[in-house]
């Protein structure tokens, strides 16, 4: 009897996970990462622009989203950060990472939009052009947040547990 509940409970783990980990991929995929605030000089307007991993947000005198799932290739190295968060949060839940992992991975990946900010101030500054360029929006970040105080993820396997004791003892019953 207890044996089916284990298998029901790793059941539900794994589907408990993947659910999440879909859920965490198609945020990924749907919502914006950053924004730009920008003078065009040729229509004499502020433009907003939104990027997104799929689509791009332009809200010019004609509003206008594009999609372009071409985008993802675009910009590898965010695209790998934003996916990899995604993956550790489905470890996180089948319990072979940590939280604190699943997190630090998190703010990584916004630290990288962050560093790219960083760097368009920096040479705004040194040629006069001050201008707000590719401002993070931590919102993968912040659902993963949420996630893990919502549903709390187990504890990861340690290396002296007592379900790692019983399966050792399994084997060597059976093969001994």
């Amino acid at each position: 009897m207890t044996e089916e509940k284990k298998e029901f409970s790793k059941i539900s783990t794994e589907i408990k996970a993947k659910i999440i980990a879909g859920v965490m991929a198609i945020v990924a995929i749907i919502s914006p990462y950053a924004f730009r605030y920008y003078f065009d000089h040729f229509d004499g307007i502020y433009i907003i622009e939104m990027v997104s991993l799929t689509w791009i947000h332009y809200s010019n005198t004609i509003p206008a989203i594009i999609f372009f799932p071409l985008l993802l290739v675009n910009n590898p190295i965010n695209t790998l950060l934003r996916f990899w968060f995604v993956f550790e949060m489905y470890r996180c839940y089948i319990r072979k990472s940590s939280i604190r992992r699943a997190l630090y991975i998190g703010v990584i990946s916004e630290l990288w939009q962050l560093s790219i900010m960083m760097y368009h101030l920096y040479w705004g500054l040194l040629f006069g052009v001050i201008q707000i360029s590719s401002v993070p929006i931590p919102l993968l970040l912040i659902l993963g947040v949420i996630i893990l105080k919502v549903a709390k993820p187990p504890k990861p396997l340690g290396l002296w547990t007592d379900e790692n004791n019983e399966r050792e003892s399994t084997d060597d019953f059976l093969s001994g």
